[in-house]
Parts: structure tokens; sequence; C-alpha cells
């Protein structure tokens, strides 16, 4: 386990997973609920695989200077 503990994002998974191959983002999502089923896993415990959701920035207004 290279990442226990460590946040990975869908590329970094991808690249790992498969450097050579190009896949979907949803092939990716297709094979995490696969993983899960396999572990047991609870889709709403998340106990082994945790999905976080996409950090998202704040926009702020744009001021204009007088």
């Amino acid at each position: 386990m290279q990442a226990a503990g460590r946040v990975l994002t869908r590329e970094e998974l991808l690249q790992r997973l498969c450097p050579t191959r190009s896949f979907e983002e949803g092939s990716l999502t297709f094979h995490i609920s696969l993983l899960r089923k396999a572990l047991g896993e609870d889709p709403k415990a998340q106990s082994f695989i945790e999905t976080l959701p996409k950090p998202r920035l704040p926009v702020r207004g744009v001021r204009e200077t007088v």
C-alpha cells in the first residue's frame, strides 16, 4: 500500500493502475464500485475507500477601482 492514508486524484489512480493505457473516468468509477463490493464495504460507510468531493474554489466578484 504505497499510498495508504494519502488522497489520490482520479488521474493519479489511473496513472498508477494502468500507466500505458487510457481509460474513461466512468471506467474508474465502475471498478472502484466492484472493488468496494469485493471488500464487502458499505458504499455509505466508505471504510476502505473514501470518495472526497472535488475542492471548490470560492469565486469572488471583481471590484472596480474608481
